[in-house]
């Protein structure tokens, strides 16, 4: 049985695997998580023989980081546009909008509060612009604007 937690201390079993049984040979057990928490996630494996013994293995700490995937909706656009996000913004989380010459037209942050969209009146001339996500100057996203 495979388990994940947020905290490390109250587990969710996330996957059974079925057991080869008693064998010489070495054996290879795999199982996918298909919704990893955004940070850091434990999981444990706990093995449970045919005679209903368990020895559990773990807990592991994986510290993944959730790439903000984000959508610039409609896009082209005549002036304003909603950013999306597949997760929620951070505290620190800013929209930078660049001409198409790399000069720095406008910049916004962006708040917690304001969940994963935000609507944006760009203000913008007709052109080419590229819409920066950034969260403590690190770059997350980089997506194409067209101002119609």
């Amino acid at each position: 049985m495979l388990s994940k937690s947020k905290d490390g201390i109250h587990f969710e079993n996330i996957a059974k695997v079925q057991a080869n049984g008693t064998t010489s040979s070495t054996s290879w057990y795999q199982s996918t998580d298909n919704n990893p928490f955004a940070g850091t996630s434990y999981y444990k494996l706990t093995q449970v023989d045919f005679n209903g013994n368990k020895i559990q293995y773990g807990p592991l700490s994986v510290n993944r980081s959730q790439e903000q995937i984000i959508t610039l909706v409609p896009n082209p656009t005549n002036d304003s546009f909603t950013v999306q996000s597949i997760s929620p913004f951070t505290e620190s989380t800013t929209l930078i909008i660049h001409n198409s010459v790399g000069k720095k037209v406008r910049e916004i942050e962006l708040y917690s509060v304001e969940s994963n969209a935000k609507f944006i009146d760009a203000q913008l001339t007709a052109g080419i612009y590229f819409v920066n996500l950034t969260d403590e100057n690190e770059m997350i996203a980089t997506k194409k604007l067209i101002i119609k």
